[in-house]
């Protein structure tokens, strides 16, 4: 039996030893090497790796570690040379129906487990997870901000104070018949809410339809404000919509908008004083 053994020594103290076995009464140049050269390539880059030497390591085949493993330079598993700009780059292509990336599973006690933890930063823009999949999968709660509540299945904090800061986007294109940014289905409780806002404007820039409005009504205080509310709503001199700088402040929103819920209360204020009237003048 032939052996070999190899002792690295790095800052007096750590030593790594490797013993490959030979079958005995195997000769040499009958013994397929392959596999102890490869052995012996994972030492070495994990032996750079242990003494500070910035490399990449390379993994082709299959490669099970029990330990803790350091790596300060570029890892590629299945891939013969890692991207100058990927830290990690995994080309995982066996053809297999349920062929994983990835795999994350983390058990046992504790306080909190994290199956991929994730800091980025310093970019202009940072991604934690790009993903360019037809689906993205979530079996449990999603948080994004914050931890996930008890209650929500997806929960959304942006507070990073900008002009434009948005919770959730959605953008849909290409060909198809209908698209839908946010569809909701929502059925078996009590009171059920496709969409529930507390937001003091909620804007549409397209049109809105509805089965029904209901809303929590303002009322103009008398007639006099009634009749000014609707004599106030004038054409536009460009002959473009209502003009919004001549409306009474009863029924104005804002800087660019009527709220159409005074607009009513108006109409239906005047509508019975001219009823009123009418009923006046048939008595007569």
């Amino acid at each position: 039996m032939i052996k070999i053994i190899i002792f690295l020594i790095m800052s007096g103290s750590l030593v790594f030893a490797y013993e490959p076995q030979w079958q005995p009464d195997t000769l040499e140049s009958e013994y397929d090497i392959s596999a102890v050269n490869q052995d012996m390539r994972n030492l070495a880059g994990g032996l750079k790796d242990k003494a500070g030497v910035k490399d990449d390591n390379e993994f082709t085949g299959e490669n099970t570690f029990t330990e803790t493993n350091l790596f300060l330079g570029n890892v590629g598993i299945n891939q013969p040379t890692p991207r100058a700009e990927t830290n990690l780059y995994i080309n995982n292509d066996l053809g297999s129906n349920n062929a994983t990336g990835i795999f994350s599973a983390v058990t046992g006690p504790g306080t909190d487990h994290y199956g991929i933890w994730l800091g980025v930063s310093g970019a202009t823009n940072n991604y934690g997870v790009f993903s360019d999949a037809d689906e993205n999968y979530f079996s449990g709660k999603v948080g994004v901000g914050v931890a996930a509540q008890a209650d929500p299945e997806l929960n959304v904090l942006n507070n990073d104070g900008g002009n434009a800061s948005k919770g959730i986007q959605s953008v849909v294109t290409g060909g198809g018949t209908t698209h839908y940014g946010v569809y909701t289905v929502v059925s078996g409780a009590t009171t059920n809410y496709g969409i529930y806002s507390n937001a003091v404007k909620n804007y549409f820039t397209g049109d809105v339809s509805a089965l029904t409005f209901t809303d929590r009504t303002p009322y103009p205080k008398d007639t006099q404000e009634a009749y000014g509310a609707v004599n106030s709503m004038e054409l536009k001199s460009d002959g473009m919509g209502v003009d919004h700088n001549k409306l009474h402040k009863f029924i104005k929103s804002g800087d660019d908008g009527r709220n159409l819920s005074a607009t009513v209360s108006a109409l239906n204020e005047v509508v019975k004083d001219l009823i009123q009237r009418v009923e006046v003048l048939e008595s007569q």
